[in-house]
């Protein structure tokens, strides 16, 4: 990191004319222009009465508090805070935070932009992302907002236009006059000690409306309400729906600001961007864990055949096993115990082995008459004898 320090009088107006990368300016009490940078070939000319600063790269810079301070490009984000003199900004690339500033004008964001605490008038002409202002005690007007805005506590005068949603929570002045046109919803959250008259428009032809008396939702496209002496105005156009709502302030305090800020809307901005690339990638993830699921169910098929295959063979070598047993380990032919005369106590041949010697017979791997025997043996009594053998007896017998 390169430094280099400048003595300058209060008449000096400080131009920032380049930087590449991500701008920081804050303020001190010293006469002096401070410039951390990356680059060596960054530079500053100094004029009469104004010096230019120029950066490849990002930078911090420290000027004083009650300077003029101009910004002509900025190509990556900017934090410009406690600038007690003017502030005028031409473009800025990326995201803008300014605060305790005393007045601003910025003509072109291509992101964000957040401001807080202003003293004086803000005047902004285009912004293309979302923006947030809290606190603005002056003159607030922006030509458009690409994104949603969120407004708070601003002073008497207040004019936007936005393309998203709108939420304004203030109190809104005696002499005020707000003008408020969003192309999404708008919120309205008015402290209910203001004194106004109040216009909306929907182009959704819903408005609701919640005051101390008055609790209802009207299906209509325009509609105006009384608040108070009604010295005030409102003008609420939205292109969606508008919630109207006053609230009692309340007589606590906290010691410090809840509200979310800047500093945090942006932090939850980049947590969104986060878990949607997240939630692609573990789409994309589970797509693959379904794709590959699919081919081990047709592998579990496959399997599964396979299986059963092996569990009938396995009942077959059971059965078999079973026959031996029973047959006191006599030899038989393939396929089938022969009983060699041994007698067993009857046993009930269970309708399984039934089917099963029936199967083998009807595969023919065994005869009618081996299937009688194979029973037989099952069953522990003697087999009965073929009509071949019938015959062959009554021969020998002769």
């Amino acid at each position: 990191m390169n430094r280099f320090e400048i003595d300058i009088n209060p008449e000096t107006e400080i131009i920032i004319e380049g930087v590449g990368g991500a701008l920081h300016v804050k303020s001190w009490d010293r006469p002096q222009i401070r410039m951390d940078f990356q680059d060596p070939s960054d530079s500053f000319e100094e004029k009469e009465n104004s010096i230019g600063l120029i950066a490849k790269n990002d930078c911090l810079v420290r000027v004083p508090y009650d300077c003029q301070l101009q910004i002509v490009k900025v190509s990556g984000d900017a934090h410009i805070t406690g600038i007690e003199g003017h502030l005028n900004v031409q473009n800025i690339g990326g995201t803008l935070t300014i605060k305790r500033i005393h007045s601003a004008k910025i003509e072109d964001v291509s992101g964000n932009l957040a401001a807080r605490n202003i003293a004086g008038d803000l005047d902004i002409q285009h912004v293309g992302g979302n923006a947030v202002f809290k606190n603005i005690h002056g003159v607030l007007r922006v030509d458009q907002i690409s994104g949603n805005v969120d407004i708070k506590n601003c002073g008497a005068k207040v004019k936007i236009k936005a393309g998203g949603n709108g939420n304004i929570r203030s109190l809104i002045p005696q002499d005020g006059h707000y003008e408020f046109e969003c192309k999404g919803n708008v919120n309205c959250r008015i402290d209910s000690s203001s004194n106004f008259t109040a216009e909306m428009s929907s182009k959704a032809h819903k408005i609701l409306v919640q005051t101390k008396d008055i609790n209802q939702s009207f299906d209509i496209e325009n509609h105006s309400i009384i608040i108070g002496k009604g010295s005030g105005k409102l003008i609420v156009k939205a292109g969606g729906h508008i919630n109207f709502r006053t609230r009692e302030e309340s007589g606590f305090k906290f010691g410090f600001d809840v509200e979310l800020d800047e500093d945090f809307n942006a932090m939850v901005d980049e947590i969104s961007d986060q878990v949607g690339v997240q939630m692609g990638s573990q789409l994309d993830a589970l797509s693959e864990q379904l794709a590959s699921l699919g081919d081990q169910l047709q592998i579990s098929g496959d399997k599964a055949i396979k299986v059963a295959q092996k569990k009938i063979e396995a009942a077959q070598k059971r059965l078999e096993k079973k026959i031996r047993a029973r047959s006191g380990g006599a030899t038989r032919k393939p396929g089938i115990a022969i009983a060699m005369g041994i007698q067993h106590t009857a046993e009930v041949v269970s309708e399984q082995e039934r089917i099963k010697v029936l199967e083998m017979v009807q595969e023919k791997k065994i005869s009618v008459d081996e299937a009688e025997l194979l029973l037989a043996t099952l069953e522990g009594r003697s087999p009965k004898q073929s009509s071949s053998d019938e015959s062959g007896n009554e021969n020998n017998e002769e």
